[in-house]
């Protein structure tokens, strides 16, 4: 099939159809992989949530502006979408979702999404330490495979240490960030190094739903909004906020 008939063929489906169409042959596959960004549809991405659960299982919520939901989970050996499960054989379930799934769900991304969130539901029950294992490696793997930034407005991160929180921040475009939500689970939250990255300067409104060092309040001076949970406030940190304001 000449080449610009499939290139107008993709300029009439939807992104997920060309994710279907790719799995066909081939050279479906090689063409669409090696199209410009510019000639694939817009995936019109509102939200995108990776939490990691209890039983070493992950799952992609993906949210759209026309208000329809897309939910995939993966574990061992398995890939679940709209109730079909694929056997994954012995591909790496972690590679299948980020260097697979996510690249092609950013790659299809124009405009920017309303929310990216990285949470491990396996928190709010007894911890399993193959379960915190798993959420080590997804943010493992998405700092290493991730080649380009997320675009999105807010950012809601769960995570148990800070390392995790600063490397999460860091697949973000700054361009894009307004918010930051982050839930530190079981840790005082420390801001020494996130505070030098640029998503972290940029961004305009910040909360943190547990305990926040009173030894970092100057680093929230440039934010618009700040909402923390910490035990005292000094004078002498007031006095700054209020002159920087």
């Amino acid at each position: 099939m000449p080449e610009l008939v499939m290139e107008n063929i993709i300029g009439f489906l939807d992104f997920r159809s060309v994710l279907t169409l790719r799995q066909v042959c081939r050279d479906f596959w090689n063409f669409i992989d090696d199209l410009k960004d510019s000639k694939l549809p817009d995936s019109k991405l509102k939200g995108l949530t990776l939490t990691v659960r209890k039983g070493r299982k992950l799952e992609f919520k993906i949210e759209y502006f026309d208000g329809s939901i897309d939910i995939i989970e993966y574990m061992e050996n398995s890939r679940t979408y709209k109730e079909k499960i694929t056997n994954l054989e012995n591909s790496n379930f972690l590679d299948v979702a980020i260097q697979n799934d996510l690249k092609w769900i950013l790659k299809f991304q124009r405009g920017n999404s309303d929310l990216f969130e990285i949470d491990a539901n396996i928190y709010s029950f007894s911890l399993r330490p193959e379960d915190e294992q798993l959420y080590q490696d997804v943010i493992e793997k998405l700092s290493n495979c991730m080649n380009r930034k997320i675009k999105t407005k807010k950012l809601q991160i769960r995570a148990n240490k800070n390392s995790e929180f600063l490397s999460i921040i860091q697949l973000i475009d700054p361009k894009f960030l307004v918010e930051l939500s982050f839930c530190p689970i079981c840790l005082v939250f420390e801001t020494d190094e996130i505070s030098k990255t640029e998503q972290w300067k940029m961004a305009k409104v910040f909360g943190c739903g547990q305990y926040f060092s009173d030894q970092h309040i100057k680093e929230l001076a440039h934010f618009s909004k700040s909402s923390i949970l910490t035990d005292c406030v000094s004078a002498e940190d007031v006095i700054h906020l209020k002159e920087v304001s």
